[in-house]
């Protein structure tokens, strides 16, 4: 749901709970990721950062719905194909 949420523009603040977070989410250019999970001060701190910086969640959202392409179904279709090409396990 994640890459989907920023595919529609939404900038995430996620949990740093489980390892994939760390895969969709780039460094802090499209969105935040709490360090220690759980970390209810650091989320709540980086959400208002968030809302009283128009131009930053703006940017951040762009950028967002950019990293998101990496995740689309014709993206990783197309991942997929070029390993099968690399291997040889075309018919």
């Amino acid at each position: 749901m994640l890459a989907e949420a920023m595919a529609s523009g939404c900038v995430p603040v996620a949990l740093g709970s489980y390892d994939a977070v760390f895969d969709i989410i780039d460094g802090e250019s499209c969105g935040r990721i709490c360090p220690v999970p759980f970390d209810k001060n650091f989320f709540a701190g980086e959400l208002a950062a968030l809302m009283r910086d128009g131009a930053r969640l703006a940017e951040m959202a762009g950028n967002a719905k950019r990293r998101a392409e990496m995740f689309s179904t014709a993206s990783v279709a197309d991942s997929y194909e070029n390993l099968f090409d690399a291997i040889g396990c075309r018919r």
